[in-house]
């Protein structure tokens, strides 16, 4: 038919004696509408050069017969001859075949998208973008109901990130609900994404933490909430540090909290907290503990004012230098260049939760170098693990240091900073706060692009139950760490309850008496509680109030990380351990103040005093001869707390007895 046509062409021409040139000009202009065409029906490079052949010799054909004559016998032969040829070339004209699915299984072959909704986005792609050749070859759609993931082939020569500056273009281009987006993730090939698309505003709803307390090991990932599609999201903290940045009402210490949860589950790490904002963080977890409901406390050590935070960066600090000696012969069994760990050896996790100052890199005094510890454990502490999570208000050049911002390689972001301060921390220009749902949402990074996330929710009275159920679980911190801590680790109990135990309830210190004629004076007690405050906080020695004195000395405090552990020891007090309060005779004089009591059972308290102990020494006394706190808390005195047992103490003597014998 189009040879049919072309004869008839070029007889009308002919007749009307049109110019050869307009032959021509015809060829020229079929050729290039004819390769547009093909382009927009991604005809194969092979169907475009028969296209261009085929105008080709037809412009030439014309031109010939406009100049000569078309009734010649060698013209029409020469038209039939490249009607056929043309025939037979058809085929070249079919649309590219799609290559094999990124995400197909077996390696099998998918057909071209037919579905109204892989067509609705190959042509949005398409649109949005000015580039042709995008392909949908896989549509999965989430088990909640609230979106689909589109597995997309990229153009010849497109990248992921190229993609990246059209997601809201796309978003709003689909008529997405405020809270929705299009999230870009690689897919199993280069020149593949996956596109993440949420049709709910899931994350605008609480999602509560789960239910499931059960142990788990640090070297699974932490998982803090939710990604729009429902996925978990997750960070690796065995060997990272993190940083969270995000204002007031942000959900900053809601997350914390899931975190701290997340740790202490782990049979094999252990919770420390750095809380200078008036111990709002570390309250609720160490309530069971400080209302006698539990033997040990789930944090191993928390501290609120800025001289005990000094103290526990150095015992930090120590720990990760004293392990990489301690604990090499550990690393040449295992054969393994990175510090094994278990319940025999915890990885420490340290939270700091701060308002803004401790992390400026312009902070100066006891602050100043509890930054610069916290520097030097992002620096040194990866291998013997000993890792810390910090936190700030704002993610600004002038609060944030440079130094811990680039150690840190999971970072958060939460709602309520601007895309500046977003932009500052996460590195990366294209995330926007428009793409968050509030309080507790925010975005998340663990060396990879940032995803919008929702954080789990966390109440007390939750937060309550997994402090208890982490007090039986969490593991004890190996002797050698414990070394190297010194001191201060050793007595941290007491200062703990000396510090947060004063938040409950309000203490009143009895004056000293004078000393009557044959009697003994009452002493002066040996700390002045203060308000933990950040108000009080101060970087200049000079400024500190001094308390008048009596019968001793002010309390003394270390000065900066890695000072002298003893000068954290209260006056007039040596270093202790629990061999110094271990005898013989303790099982016997357990049960002697029992039978004395006539009771079977006493609070753990009760016991410590009748002994003259601290509950704390008195614990790890009985725990050498394998006699341990009640499970369940019991009445005494009006007061529900935990204890022991006469029964256990009884046939803890028995054992010693057989051994003996």
């Amino acid at each position: 038919m189009a040879a049919l046509g072309l004869a008839a062409a070029a007889t009308t021409s002919h007749v009307l004696d049109v110019a050869p040139l307009w032959g021509a000009a015809a060829g020229v202009a079929g050729a290039a509408t004819s390769v547009a065409v093909g382009a927009h029906q991604q005809t194969t490079p092979s169907g475009q050069m028969l296209r261009i052949g085929r105008w080709a010799a037809s412009g030439t054909w014309l031109t010939w017969c406009l100049a000569t004559t078309p009734w010649d016998l060698n013209t029409l032969l020469a038209l039939a001859v490249g009607a056929g040829i043309s025939s037979g070339l058809t085929p070249l004209l079919a649309p590219r075949a799609p290559r094999a699915s990124a995400t197909g299984r077996g390696g099998g072959l998918v057909l071209r998208a037919t579905s109204q909704l892989e067509r609705e986005w190959e042509t949005r792609l398409a649109r949005i973008t000015r580039r042709s050749g995008y392909q949908v070859t896989h549509t999965e759609h989430w088990d909640t109901g609230a979106g689909y993931t589109l597995t997309v082939e990229l153009p010849s020569g497109m990248t992921r990130r190229a993609l990246v500056p059209y997601l809201d273009a796309l978003a709003a281009d689909a008529r997405l609900m405020e809270g929705c987006g299009v999230e870009a993730a690689p897919a199993r090939y280069r020149g593949t994404v996956r596109l993440l698309v949420s049709t709910v505003n899931r994350m605008a709803h609480t999602i509560d933490y789960p239910a499931d307390f059960a142990p788990r090991s640090i070297l699974d990932p932490i998982t803090l909430g939710e990604h729009r599609d429902s996925s978990p999201a997750q960070a690796r903290w065995r060997e990272h540090s993190a940083l969270v940045a995000g204002q007031k009402g942000s959900g900053k210490t809601t997350l914390l909290n899931v975190a701290t949860a997340e740790v202490g589950r782990c049979t094999d790490a252990l919770c420390w907290h750095i809380d200078l904002t008036g111990g709002g963080l570390s309250r609720a977890w160490l309530d069971p503990w400080l209302r006698g409901e539990t033997e040990r406390p789930a944090l191993d050590w928390a501290v609120c004012t800025p001289e005990d935070a000094a103290a526990l960066v150095a015992a930090a600090l120590n720990i990760s230098t004293g392990r990489k000696a301690s604990a090499f012969e550990k690393k040449m069994a295992a054969d393994t260049s990175l510090l094994p760990i278990g319940a025999d050896l915890p990885e420490i996790v340290t939270f700091v939760d701060e308002g803004k100052t401790l992390l400026a890199p312009t902070t100066k005094g006891v602050l100043g170098q509890i930054r610069k510890g916290l520097e030097q454990l992002q620096d040194i502490a990866r291998d013997s693990a000993v890792n810390p999570v910090l936190s700030t208000l704002r993610a600004t050049a002038d609060t944030l240091s440079p130094g811990i911002k680039k150690q840190a390689v999971c970072r958060v972001a939460m709602a309520g900073s601007d895309d500046e301060e977003i932009a500052y921390l996460m590195g990366w220009k294209n995330l926007s706060v428009e793409d968050l749902a509030g309080p507790g949402t925010g975005f998340l990074s663990d060396g990879g692009p940032a995803r919008p996330f929702r954080a789990y929710q966390l109440t007390p009275r939750r937060i309550a139950e997994l402090a208890r159920t982490i007090a039986q679980r969490r593991p004890e911190l190996d002797r050698a760490s414990q070394q190297h801590a010194g001191e201060a680790y050793a007595r941290r109990y007491q200062r703990m309850r000396q510090t947060f135990g004063g938040m409950r309830e309000t203490i009143t210190l009895t004056p000293p008496q004078p000393a009557g004629d044959g009697g003994a004076g009452v002493a002066r007690p040996r700390l002045r509680l203060v308000e933990a405050s950040s108000d009080n906080w101060l970087d200049d020695p000079t400024d500190i109030e001094e308390v008048p004195a009596t019968t001793s000395e002010p309390v003394p405090g270390p000065a900066r990380p890695g000072a002298d552990p003893t000068a954290w020891l209260l006056p007039g007090e040596t270093p202790t351990t629990t061999d110094d309060v271990q005898g013989e005779d303790l099982l016997e004089r357990a049960i002697a103040v029992l039978d004395t009591a006539g009771d079977d059972r006493m609070h753990s308290e009760d016991l410590a005093t009748a002994l003259g102990m601290t509950t704390e020494e008195l614990a790890a006394a009985l725990r050498e001869h394998g006699v341990r706190p009640l499970p369940e808390a019991f009445k005494r005195g009006g007061q529900r707390c935990c204890g022991y047992a006469r029964t256990d103490l009884h046939a803890a003597t028995q054992r010693h007895s057989n051994v003996g014998a």
